[in-house]
């Protein structure tokens, strides 16, 4: 780890301002090859019979990708469903080519987005806001409701409305492991922060490398680990702030959640193997399988890879798989956190425009029953509520069906690192948990004033969309999660199960006063290209809104 011998606010500035320049450089590259791609695909109106759809999904969703274009192609075989694919873990390249497309007024024919306030990034960005993109809600209304399980459906509307159709039910916050090492070494399978924080340190004492964290995904591992740690110390409710934009980080009781996440994700990254600062997650896994490492955080589409393409079942931590002895990979809930679904849900946006009409077609085939099913037999779970046989590729993916459709509705929270965030904010918080793990204790200040930009700019675009109308996850009287944001009127959103909390408690009770730490002045430029140039050209290098 490479660290600067000067000190002082300016040193801190140049530091952020160059690795905020370093990325935006390599996101501004790839989106030029990509937004160039796109253009030039040949005329996708709904005369043609090829229907491209934009999306992230590449190595680690193929046999998925191809059964439903299969699927859709046998359904009208007058039609082709012609994937175009920028890959990148969470889509961290996709947004930002679809981001820049839809302000060139030249969006995709249809494209891959997140459930959550991903897809409000699209509706504010858009030359012509929500009108740019076909409204779903009537058919998500008629034809949805009824038959998928509901806080699916609440992820992805906002005070009613839809602007997407939803194909998966993805699991966030799993802990992947290898029974086999903890086994070795007499270690328990981990069922709290504590134990999993010993398990980390035992391991390392016996010179195992517990954790795979890798450096190649833009900060997107590292963002998974913080936010679930984040939940298992805070709960649902923090959580719903930092996704909401109110959370209070100057409350004690917050600092001291705070504090207690950070701590853990230091001890992480100590025990974590090196040498993985410019592979991604698909390239890395395969250490957890065959016992270099104990642990790995993600969700639950890692199956469809290590199934794949690494010919390894994924197994859930219950029994009787937890007395079998020849199991690699287990699958459960990140410790802490097993009370929630952390929900991340891929869906299917289709623009205005002359290729619409084709577009609606292939996003409803992909999200009706035969054309969901078809995908998730391989990939993620199922939204349908009533599926009652085991279909799926993995006995993991049918026990995190299992709970989906029993956890309360109560309990679900939105994986903040896939979709949970509005896109900007998003960059931000990759960018910075990047330097944070290359840095260490010492980046913590800069890290918590980015935390608090953050989320002062993530309530700002909130508080914009509900101008729109669409101030909150879900419908009149189903809040998502039950949450409701305090711009929503109780009358719009209904009676809530837990409070919005703008004091910061946290659901646990065990927080203690803790010193906020001391402010650095921190320059930050945005990693989304089109507010990067912004910047450049109007001279106001900074954290903008």
């Amino acid at each position: 780890m490479a660290q600067s011998s000067s000190t002082g606010p300016g040193s801190d500035s140049r530091r952020n301002l160059l690795i905020a320049v370093v990325a935006v450089v390599v996101v501004v590259v790839i989106i030029g090859a990509v937004v160039a791609s796109v253009l030039n695909k040949p005329s996708t109106s709904s005369k043609s019979g090829n229907v491209y759809f934009y999306t992230w999904w590449g190595p680690t969703s193929g046999r998925a990708l191809q059964n439903l274009t299969a699927s859709f192609h046998q359904a009208y075989p007058q039609y082709t469903a012609v994937p175009t694919v920028s890959p990148g873990a969470g889509g961290t390249n996709a947004k930002y080519a679809i981001l820049t497309l839809i302000k060139a007024g030249n969006p995709p024919n249809t494209f891959q987005t997140h459930y959550g306030p991903e897809m409000l990034s699209y509706v504010e960005a858009a030359p012509n806001g929500a009108s740019s993109f076909v409204n779903m809600t009537s058919y998500v209304k008629s034809t949805l409701e009824p038959h998928m399980v509901m806080p699916v459906l609440e992820a992805g509307s906002f005070n009613g409305v839809s602007f997407s159709l939803p194909v998966t039910a993805h699991q966030g916050a799993q802990l992947f492991f290898n029974p086999q090492v903890l086994a070795k070494y007499n270690l328990p399978i981990p069922n709290n922060m504590s134990v999993l924080l010993n398990d980390t340190i035992a391991l390392g004492s016996h010179g195992i490398k517990a954790w795979v964290i890798p450096g190649g995904d833009g900060g997107w591992d590292q963002l998974n680990i913080w936010e679930n740690a984040f939940l298992a110390y805070g709960g649902n409710t923090l959580y719903d702030e930092l996704m909401y934009g109110t959370l209070n980080t100057s409350s004690p009781a917050v600092m001291h959640v705070l504090n207690e996440t950070n701590n853990a994700f230091f001890t992480f990254v100590k025990y974590s193997m090196p040498g993985l600062e410019s592979t991604g997650w698909v390239q890395d896994i395969h250490y957890v399988l065959n016992g270099q490492a104990a642990f790995y955080t993600s969700g639950n589409w890692v199956l469809e890879y290590t199934t794949d393409y690494l010919f390894t079942i994924g197994y859930p931590a219950t029994a009787p798989y937890t007395t079998w002895s020849n199991i690699t990979l287990m699958d459960q809930s990140f410790p802490g956190t097993q009370q929630y679904w952390v929900l991340v849900t891929d869906s299917v946006a289709v623009p205005s425009g002359p290729s619409s009409t084709l577009g609606l077609l292939f996003a409803k085939y992909f999200s009706s029953y035969k054309g969901d099913t078809v995908f998730t037999k391989a990939k993620a779970v199922t939204p349908y509520n009533n599926v009652t046989t085991d279909y799926f590729a993995t006995p993991a993916q049918w026990h995190s069906y299992q709970t989906l459709k029993s956890t309360s509705s109560s309990d679900f929270v939105y994986q903040l690192s896939d979709g949970g965030l509005f896109d900007n904010v998003f960059a931000t918080l990759t960018s910075a948990m990047t330097s944070l793990s290359e840095i260490g204790p010492s980046d913590l200040a800069a890290w918590n004033l980015t935390l608090t930009q953050a989320v002062g700019s993530e309530q700002s675009q909130w508080k914009s969309a509900n101008q729109l109308g669409y101030g909150y996850m879900g419908f009149p009287g189903h809040p998502f999660g039950g949450y409701v944001p305090p711009w929503a009127t109780a009358s719009a959103a209904g009676t809530v199960s837990h409070s919005s909390a703008a004091a910061g408690t946290v659901s646990h009770q065990a927080a203690v006063n803790s010193k906020p730490a001391a402010h650095k002045t921190v320059v930050y430029i945005s990693l989304s290209p089109l507010r990067f140039l912004e910047n450049i050209l109007l001279g106001t290098a900074g954290f903008r809104n």
